[in-house]
């Protein structure tokens, strides 16, 4: 409907609007649905301790692991969300990208538990360490990874040292940006 309503305003040339019509926007809509998981996740293991928010983490890990087995009843609602959020993401990724997504997930959902550890133990990190955790806690990783599921990037090219570092120095930015808005949280 967005695209339908874009294009019956005549704003671009025609050449511009075939280009445009020829873009992919399945990616827009998974890209949408992460940030939805992330939001669910977050307002949830933001206030757990860290047995529930490990317990939270293997929900949404077998949900991603097992897309098209149905969810047990009166599961926490992630388990559903993320199955959701990967069935639809599925549907056109490639191999790779996927095992790059449920690694990358993974360290993401590691690092809230730990997260909620140290909260439980009133641990306050130093800059370094909480650098070192937030790289993961802050979702950037998955995210660039949804970017490109389309696509068949090897893992080789994921680890470049030059990727690797240009996607610390971006995760690093995001989370300088997202934690001036709510440092007192983090």
């Amino acid at each position: 409907e967005s695209s339908e309503w874009l294009e019956s305003l005549e704003a671009f040339a025609p050449k511009a609007q075939r280009a445009s019509n020829k873009c992919n926007l399945n990616g827009c809509r998974v890209g949408c649905d992460l940030m939805n998981l992330f939001f669910l996740i977050d307002e949830h293991t933001d206030v757990g301790n860290a047995e529930e928010v490990q317990a939270q983490a293997d929900i949404v890990m077998d949900a991603l692991r097992n897309a098209s087995t149905p969810r047990p009843p009166n599961e926490w609602v992630g388990g559903k969300a993320a199955q959701q959020f990967w069935f639809n993401a599925t549907k056109f990724a490639t191999e790779p990208s996927q095992d790059q997504f449920i690694r990358t997930i993974k360290m993401f959902l590691d690092a809230i538990v730990q997260q909620a550890f140290d909260r439980s133990k009133n641990r306050i990190r130093d800059i370094d360490s909480y650098f070192a955790i937030r790289r993961d806690t802050v979702g950037t990783r998955p995210a660039l990874t949804v970017c490109g599921l389309y696509m068949n990037i090897p893992d080789s090219v994921i680890s470049h040292p030059v990727i690797a570092k240009l996607t610390e120095l971006c995760t690093d930015m995001i989370i300088m940006d997202n934690d001036m808005v709510s440092y007192k949280i983090e």
